[in-house]
């Protein structure tokens, strides 16, 4: 699967330095981005808090192809779209989205959590 794959190139473990709290996906493909970042939730909740704010970079998109941003757009969709925390824009920065704590506890919290699960 793509999360396997993607762990044997080592992209989790250099995505996934999650001592800081930006979580950078800028530069990964869309299916790869979206596994890291569920993968990354799903570890960070069983720490079972307290959650810090993560920014997440997806990048604005200048070098995407004719459809225009791919991250920016879809990786939040990805998020709303299985049941996962809710993200929220960051004013001023058209390439980066924020996941609360606060999101993250909620979300942790809730009867959803399998959805996203699969």
């Amino acid at each position: 699967d793509v999360l396997s794959r993607a762990q044997m190139k080592g992209f989790y473990t250099a995505f996934k330095d999650q001592t800081s709290p930006v979580w950078d996906l800028h530069g990964f493909v869309l299916p790869v981005s979206c596994m890291l970042l569920a993968q990354a939730l799903l570890d960070m909740i069983q720490s079972k808090g307290p959650f810090q704010d993560i920014t997440v970079i997806t990048g604005r998109g200048k070098r995407s192809s004719s459809e225009g941003p791919v991250l920016k757009k879809h990786v939040p969709l990805f998020l709303q779209n299985c049941s996962g925390p809710d993200t929220t824009s960051i004013a001023g920065n058209d390439g980066a989205f924020l996941i609360s704590g606060e999101a993250i506890e909620k979300w942790a919290n809730c009867s959803n959590l399998g959805v996203f699960r699969g």
